[in-house]
C-alpha cells in the first residue's frame, strides 16, 4: 500500500527538480547582467556616511543616468548601515541568501490555498512555483541588482496573507516596516483602510511612523534632509524619462508632453479605480488578486518605478493562474501563458540597447512595456472566489462558478 504514496511523491519531486533544473539553465544562460549595481551602490553610500559625510550628498557618476545618490528614507540607511562593514562578496552572498528566503515566502504564499483547492500538497505547488518566479524578469533583475523589492513584497505578502486570516496582533507590522524602507508600499495601508481593517491600518501606520521616528532619533541630520529636500527634488534617483521608469509618470516623460498636471489627471483616478477594484476582490475573499491590484496601482502612479520594481507582476499572474485552474477555462489558461511569457521574454530584458534610442512605430509599445501591461492586468484581473466551506473542505472540486466578475 505505501509504494503508490512514494511514487507519487517521487513524480512530484522529480517534477519541482526537472522544472527546477530548466530554469537554472535559462539563468545560466542569461547570466548576472548587473552584477548587483544597486548593492554596491548602497554599500558605498554606507561607507561614505560611516566615514562621517551626510548621507545625502552620496553621489556617484552614471553614463546613462548621470549621478546617482542614495535615495531611501533614514530608516533603510539604518537597516543597511551593516554593509559599511563587510567586504562586497559578503554583502552578495547575504542579498542572495535573504532573496532566496523571500522568494521561498512569496511562492508559498502564493500557492497555499491554490494548493488545498486543487488538492495537492502545499510544498509540491510551492516547490513548482519557486523556479517558475524567478523567471520573472523584474524578479529576476531584483536579485541581479541586489534590490529589495523582493524583501519588501515578502513582508505584505506573510503579513496579509498569513498573519492577517490568523488575526494576529502583529498583522500590520510588515507593511508598515515595507512602507518604512520605501515609501510606495504604503499604499498598503491605503487599502487596509478602504476594506475596513482599521486595526491592520493602525497597525501599519503606527509600524511606519514608529520606524520613521527611530530613524529621526538616531541620524536626525539626515531625517531633515530626507523629508525637507530629497523626498521633494528626487534629487539623485535617476532621469525619469529613461526606459526602466515604468510609470505613468516615466510614459509621459519619454513622450515629451507636460507631465505633471497631467500625470496628476492621470494618476489619481488610476488610483482610486485600482483601490476600487482591490476593494471588490478582497470582499470576494480573493485577497491575492486584491494584493496585485494595490501593487500594480502603487507602481503605476508613483512617479519612479523602475522595472524590478514590479515585483507585483508576480502576485498578478498567481491570480490569473489560480483563475484558470479552478475554472478550467482555456482562454484564461492561454492569457496566463502569453502574460508570463510577456514577463519571461521582456523586451525591457533583451532590447535595452534599441530602447534607448527613439525610432519606430512599435517604440511606444516596446518601451513602455510594463506601464501596458500593468495597465491592463488592472483592469482584467479576474476575481475568484473562495471555496464554500473551504476551511472546513480545502479539497472542494474546483467549479466554474468559483470565478465572479471584478
Amino acid at each position: 500500500m505505501p509504494t503508490a504514496p512514494r511514487a507519487v511523491t517521487a513524480w512530484r519531486i522529480a517534477a519541482i527538480a526537472a522544472l527546477a533544473g530548466l530554469a537554472a539553465a535559462g539563468h545560466a544562460w542569461y547570466g548576472l547582467r548587473n552584477k548587483f549595481f544597486d548593492l554596491h551602490i548602497y554599500a558605498a553610500a554606507m561607507r561614505w556616511w560611516d566615514d562621517g559625510h551626510p548621507l545625502y550628498d552620496f553621489a556617484v557618476p552614471d553614463a546613462t543616468q548621470g549621478q546617482l545618490g542614495y535615495t531611501y528614507p533614514p530608516f533603510a540607511a539604518i537597516v543597511m548601515r551593516p554593509l559599511a562593514w563587510i567586504t562586497l562578496g559578503a554583502a552578495d552572498v547575504l542579498s542572495l541568501i535573504a532573496a532566496a528566503a523571500a522568494l521561498l515566502l512569496v511562492a508559498y504564499c502564493l500557492t497555499a490555498r491554490l494548493a488545498d483547492r486543487l488538492g495537492q500538497p502545499r510544498w509540491f505547488l510551492t516547490g513548482l512555483a519557486v523556479p517558475l518566479l524567478t523567471g520573472i524578469e523584474p524578479i529576476r533583475v531584483t536579485v541581479d541588482f541586489g534590490q529589495v523589492n523582493l524583501l519588501l513584497m515578502a513582508l505584505v505578502l506573510g503579513d496579509l496573507l498569513i498573519l492577517g486570516p490568523r488575526r494576529s496582533r502583529f498583522a500590520g507590522v510588515g507593511v508598515g516596516l515595507a512602507a518604512a524602507i520605501k515609501l510606495v508600499p504604503a499604499i498598503f495601508i491605503v487599502y487596509a483602510l478602504a476594506t475596513r481593517r482599521w486595526r491592520v491600518a493602525a497597525v501599519a501606520a503606527g509600524t511606519t511612523v514608529g520606524a520613521t521616528l527611530l530613524a529621526g532619533a538616531l541620524a536626525p541630520t539626515e531625517s531633515w534632509r530626507f523629508w525637507s529636500q530629497t523626498l521633494r527634488n528626487l534629487t539623485g534617483i535617476g532621469q525619469l524619462e529613461y526606459f526602466s521608469n515604468q510609470s505613468l509618470l516615466g510614459a509621459l516623460a519619454r513622450a515629451g508632453v507636460p507631465e505633471t498636471a497631467l500625470w496628476l489627471a492621470l494618476a489619481l483616478p488610476m488610483c482610486a479605480f485600482g483601490l476600487w477594484r482591490a476593494r471588490r476582490a478582497a470582499q470576494a475573499g480573493d485577497e491575492i488578486t486584491a494584493i496585485a491590484l494595490v501593487g500594480l496601482t502603487g507602481g503605476l502612479v508613483s512617479p519612479v518605478t523602475w522595472h524590478h520594481h514590479l515585483v507585483w507582476l508576480a502576485p498578478a499572474v498567481a491570480s490569473l493562474a489560480t483563475a484558470a485552474l479552478l475554472t478550467r477555462r482555456r482562454l484564461l489558461l492561454a492569457g496566463t501563458l502569453a502574460c508570463y511569457a510577456c514577463l519571461v521574454f521582456s523586451p525591457l530584458a533583451y532590447y535595452q540597447d534599441h530602447l534607448l534610442h527613439p525610432g519606430g512605430i512599435v517604440r511606444p509599445l516596446l518601451v513602455n512595456w510594463y506601464v501596458w501591461l500593468a495597465l491592463l492586468l488592472v483592469v482584467v484581473l479576474p476575481v475568484t472566489r473562495p471555496a464554500a466551506r473551504e476551511d472546513r473542505a480545502p479539497h472542494t472540486e474546483p467549479t466554474k462558478d468559483a470565478l465572479v466578475a471584478g
